[in-house]
């Protein structure tokens, strides 16, 4: 049974930070850096960020895993749905917001994911 998390905030455009300080690394899915003190951000950024914290703003969301759980960063790795059934890292490749980033053994919804990036690049989105 899936249980809804609340979301603190928005790390950056694939990363949320849950009610409990657990960071979540959205998985499959790789957004441009933003701007921190170690590096200069990467064009479309701060766009995916400010996208992902309009979409979980006041909200909960469910958290669905793959076969690893968690990152060498010891961040968890899950798909991110929002109560409506959104699937936010579909969502981000869908808006031209993130590009593809499957590594197994994680390869839950990797056709999905990469038929909503060829969608996104042939439209010419975001950052594409």
């Amino acid at each position: 049974h899936r249980r809804l998390y609340p979301v603190k905030s928005v790390y950056d455009g694939d990363t949320i930070i849950l009610e409990n300080n657990q960071r979540i690394r959205l998985l499959g899915v790789n957004t441009p850096e933003i701007e921190s003190r170690h590096r200069p951000g990467e064009p479309g950024g701060a766009a995916a960020r400010t996208w992902l914290h309009n979409q979980v703003r006041n909200q909960q969301v469910y958290l669905e895993y793959d076969q690893e759980k968690k990152d060498k960063y010891d961040r968890q790795l899950a798909h991110v749905f929002l109560p409506d059934g959104t699937h936010l890292n579909l969502e981000l490749l869908k808006q031209g917001l993130a590009f593809m980033s499957i590594v197994p053994p994680n390869l839950r919804y990797a056709e999905a994911f990469s038929r909503a990036q060829q969608q996104a690049e042939k439209q010419a989105l975001g950052i594409w």
